[in-house]
């Protein structure tokens, strides 16, 4: 729609070509006293017009003659410029440049000059005469007389400093905000009243990297989160995608509090929304996922202590229970030899009071070994002796042991006898200790007429010391309780469980400090596989003489 001043400019170009068209039939202005004293007065009249409005325009005006020189220039051009009129007077537009004419620019406005275009709003700079840069503007017509001749230009210029200066202000402000917007660490999406995106920074871009189209301008809500639920980025949707959309477009229309969103790669939001009074909203997201994981360990941590508060609750009751058992043995048959209860000590019957104080005693030691031994390794104080192991020795020495075990609880035992060779640099006492603890679970756990088998499997990748037994098995559920300190599950064989369950956490400990690993695969009812993994840095050969 044109401006006012445009619609004075062609009010006053039309009262300008009524004057031409006048002086043309009546002569110069200087004869139209001559003309009848009615038409005179209109001429005089219209003149006066056109003089008021060019003085009262915030514009000015010029006239060029057929040699693109400029014949005529308005009083409010020096109000403007504050160059004096007579100076542009018969100067070309390339006298009068005020800039460099040789660009691209300069040099179409001179081709639409010679070619007699018309022309609108070209625009150029120059110093006014305070020293300030001026932008200005200016548009005009080619005039032809009645025969086609070219007789110059007719046109107006404007002073658009302000606005250019405003335009700059205005660009300025938003590149800093942009620059300020993709700063942000958060990520910062516009939508539209329209609800469709203006503007998002680089961080909600990346987040949505998968989806490109989905980040672009003009995108629509609704577009944006059907593209990224469709690539499965909304983690929280899984599984229920028409409920989660309707529930997240119903969140957006009506936005209230920050809530949480889960994203891809396990990263986590927290999305604030706010609408604006145009209509727009603002969705600012923060990422979050470094305080979830803190959290999930702060859980984590918490549901280990509770465990191990239970676990040592666990286990005070059942050592009130292991420890009291012998100690009323121990006292019970020392008072009985204290006061020959059953007739003088050469009786026989003391001996067997005498085992079983021993063996009550023993139950005792092992007990106290058990606890020392954790209180070692939770201290961090135990110090491995290390030193070159024969296993073939080793196995050796403990098979009688394991035998005695066996016959006791009425398990078949097979033990594998490595080759003679066979070398493990490690602690010996801990490898008496794991492979003991080991046995003691296998056989204690496995019922009359059962099997345990141990077998040693030397591969590129290390050692591995296997003992196999097809007893009551562990339940999935079960796993992390039996590895854990003071961890016990109801063995259902009545008399053999007992213990402090510290017999696997120790092992667990003990190979882990030999740079090895435990691994345990079981199930219930169909036995237990107990594996001792050594690296390959711990196992050698040597020569058998």
């Amino acid at each position: 729609m044109p401006t006012t001043p445009t619609l004075i400019v062609v009010a006053l170009i039309g009262v300008a070509v009524g004057l031409l068209i006048g002086r043309a039939r009546w002569g110069r202005a200087d004869s139209v006293t001559k003309a009848p004293p009615a038409i005179a007065e209109q001429l005089a009249e219209s003149e006066r017009r056109v003089n008021d409005f060019a003085e009262a325009a915030s514009d000015w005006f010029w006239e060029m003659d057929p040699d693109l020189r400029f014949t005529y220039f308005s009083p409010r051009s020096v109000e403007v410029t504050g160059v004096p009129i007579d100076f542009h007077i018969g100067k070309t537009r390339q006298e009068l440049a005020g800039e460099d004419a040789t660009t691209e620019k300069w040099q179409q406005h001179f081709d639409d000059l010679e070619a007699r275009r018309p022309f609108r709003d070209f625009r150029f700079m120059r110093r006014g005469h305070d020293g300030r840069l001026q932008h200005l503007s200016t548009s005009g017509k080619p005039i032809f007389a009645a025969d086609g001749r070219f007789q110059g230009y007719r046109g107006i210029g404007t002073d658009i400093t302000a606005e250019v200066e405003a335009e700059e202000r205005a660009a300025l402000a938003n590149q800093r905000l942009a620059e300020a917007i993709e700063g942000l660490s958060e990520l910062f999406v516009l939508w539209g009243p329209d609800d469709r995106l203006v503007v998002c920074n680089q961080r909600f871009r990346e987040i949505n990297a998968a989806a490109p189209a989905s980040t672009q301008p003009g995108t629509s809500f609704t577009e944006h989160v059907d593209m990224v639920m469709a690539l499965g980025l909304y983690m929280d949707a899984k599984g229920r995608e028409d409920a989660w959309r309707q529930e997240r477009l119903a969140r957006h229309a009506s936005p209230t509090e920050p809530f949480e969103q889960a994203r891809q790669d396990g990263r986590w939001l927290l999305i604030n929304e706010q609408r604006l009074p145009d209509g727009s909203t603002v969705t600012i997201s923060m990422d979050i996922t470094q305080v979830k994981r803190h959290e999930a360990q702060l859980i984590d941590a918490r549901d280990e202590a509770e465990r191990a508060n239970r676990a040592k609750s666990q286990f005070l009751a059942n050592m009130s229970h292991e420890l009291r058992t012998p100690l009323n043995a121990i006292l019970g048959f020392s008072d009985i030899i204290r006061n020959q209860s059953v007739g003088p000590l050469s009786d026989e019957s003391y001996v067997a009071y005498g085992a079983d104080i021993h063996e009550s005693g023993q139950h005792l030691l092992n007990l106290i070994s058990d606890l020392l031994d954790l209180s070692r390794i939770e201290a961090g104080a135990h110090q491995l002796t290390e030193s070159d192991i024969g296993l073939s020795d080793l196995l050796g020495a403990l098979s009688p042991v394991f035998a005695q075990m066996a016959a006791e609880h009425e398990v078949d035992l097979a033990v594998d006898q490595p080759a003679a060779g066979l070398v493990v640099k490690a602690d010996e006492r801990a490898m008496r200790q794991m492979l003991l603890n080991l046995m003691s679970n296998a056989v204690k756990f496995t019922r009359a007429g059962g099997r345990v088998d141990l077998n040693v499997t030397d591969t590129e990748d290390g050692l591995a010391i296997i003992i196999i037994d097809n007893g009551i098995g562990i339940a999935q559920a079960h796993m992390a309780t039996v590895l854990s300190p003071f961890g016990q599950v109801a063995s259902g064989l009545a008399g053999r469980g007992g213990g402090t369950g510290l017999g696997l956490p120790i092992v667990k400990t003990l190979i882990e400090a030999h740079g090895g690993s435990l691994k345990l695969d079981s199930a219930v009812d169909s036995g237990t596989t107990v594996k001792l993994l050594f690296p390959a840095e711990r196992v050698a050969s040597r020569a058998v003489s």
